[in-house]
């Protein structure tokens, strides 16, 4: 069977099939016709076209598939272009080109899957206003192209799986929108590999977080706001979160998700990035143990409930939230004659006797590791002394020298004042090691006098 529709109003058709011909259904200078529940299939060109003036016409909930060229073609010219048109809840599959659009405005095309094609799921050129959203186009050898069509938009779409590439840059035309679909990855370096050429940063954000668009007809994708106000700060081994509560007008948000990365880009984080899902909406904070120290870097999502025909799945999801972040610091060992040195006293004569001790970095980053003169009494990390067996010498009569091989300090270093900081490795890496050497001294007015207790302590920063 093969339909053509000329210069008719307001005309519904409910065909069953239509195969075998040149184009299956073709509607030519036509108006506010309803194309519907149709298998159109096998025909020699197309499986249905749309042409010169035809306008306000709806296709929709037909079968398009095996057609030799096109499963749907708008096609018009300068003088004659159709206009106006919706195809929706339409499936397209195996043609070569699941639907193409040339020379037609303010197509409206929704809620249709285009499916192993052999070419292009959606192609559009010269083809101003058209509008695709939530359609899903996976399988075919390209996704979605649109040439010279200005002020298209191409959103909330699954564009993804597809052979060659999932989408390419727009060439020509004006302002348009290409951004909050889903392309089957939220890793932006998957991402470019499965679009040709180099595509702009746009068109990857806002993408879909999280998970293909539920494109039946009236779902729920509704986008949830930010979550905003996030703060992460650190407690000992632990970060604290904070944030606002997310408002809930429609009823439908039912937790948060917590990424944390140890970089400040989002455009890498997955579902392996998710630490914890939390409920109920009324709880704004967490703590986490994150597994070794440094930068720990942190998002908030919100997600609605599930909806069919998902189930579990939470694929309504807000854009990421502003990071925060804290920073855990390294853990040293410190081994001195296999003693540890932060509780240990050092004997030493007042002349050029001295300890030879060995600080390793047994964490896992590189750091930097401080000394400082303190109080003995002052349970701060540093370096700090006492004098026993001399009660006419003031303690800042005695002198504490240091130095280190392979560290920051390759000659004695004379520490007098009290808390003086000094700098024993500027970077010391995992697994590495310096040797260092302490001595005490008194000036040679008080040369009589002795021996002198040291404590040792230090402590390591970021480099």
């Amino acid at each position: 069977m093969f339909l053509v529709v000329l210069l008719l109003l307001a005309v519904k058709k409910f065909i069953k099939i239509c195969k075998y011909n040149k184009n299956g259904i073709l509607i030519d200078s036509a108006k506010n016709n309803e194309i519907y529940n149709n298998y159109v299939s096998h025909n020699s060109n197309n499986g249905l076209v749309i042409s010169s003036v035809a306008f306000n016409n709806k296709i929709y909930n037909n079968q398009i598939y095996s057609n030799f060229d096109n499963g749907i073609l708008i096609n018009g010219s300068p003088k004659n272009s159709p206009l106006n048109n919706q195809i929706y809840g339409n499936i397209c599959f195996t043609n070569e080109n699941g639907i193409k659009i040339s020379g037609a405005s303010n197509t409206i095309i929704s809620n249709n899957q285009f499916i192993n094609n052999s070419l292009f799921g959606f192609f559009c050129t010269n083809a101003p206003g058209t509008k695709l959203i939530l359609n899903t186009l996976k399988k075919n050898l390209y996704g979605v192209q649109f040439k010279y069509s200005p002020d298209f938009i191409c959103s909330k779409n699954n564009i993804f799986s597809n052979i060659q590439y999932n989408g390419r840059s727009p060439e020509g035309g004006g302002p348009s929108t290409y951004a909050n679909n889903w392309w089957g990855s939220t890793v932006w370096d998957i991402f470019k590999t499965k679009f040709e050429g180099t595509p702009p940063y746009s068109i990857f954000t806002n993408w879909r977080l999280f998970g293909e668009f539920n494109i039946t007809q009236n779902a729920d994708t509704k986008e949830l706001p930010r979550v905003i106000g996030l703060t992460a700060t650190t407690n000992g081994p632990q970060i604290q979160l904070k944030w606002n509560k997310v408002p809930n007008p429609d009823g439908d948000f039912v937790r948060y998700f917590i990424y944390r990365s140890t970089n400040s880009g989002f455009t890498n984080l997955s579902r392996a990035n998710v630490i914890a899902q939390i409920s109920p909406i009324d709880v704004t904070n967490y703590i986490d143990s994150p597994p070794s120290p440094g930068y720990w870097y942190y998002w908030i999502t919100a997600l609605d409930d599930p909806a069919p025909p998902t189930g579990s799945v939470y694929t309504n999801e807000s854009w990421y939230s502003a990071y925060a972040s804290a920073y855990i610091a390294p853990i040293l060992s410190i081994i001195a004659n296999n003693t540890n040195l932060y509780y240990t006293n050092i004997n030493l004569n007042w002349t050029t006797a001295s300890q030879e001790s060995y600080i390793s970095n047994n964490g896992n980053l590189n750091c930097k590791i401080i000394g400082q003169i303190n109080d003995f009494t002052n349970y701060i990390y540093g370096i700090a002394w006492e004098v026993t067996n001399s009660a006419s010498l003031e303690k800042d009569q005695v002198r504490v020298e240091i130095k280190t091989v392979n560290g920051s300090i390759p000659n004695w270093y004379s520490i007098i004042n009290s808390n003086e900081e000094f700098v024993v490795s500027n970077n010391l890496p995992v697994g590495g090691v310096v040797r260092l050497f302490i001595r005490v001294t008194t000036p040679p007015q008080t040369s009589s006098k002795g021996p002198y207790k040291s404590r040792i302590k230090l402590r390591a920063v970021e480099p």
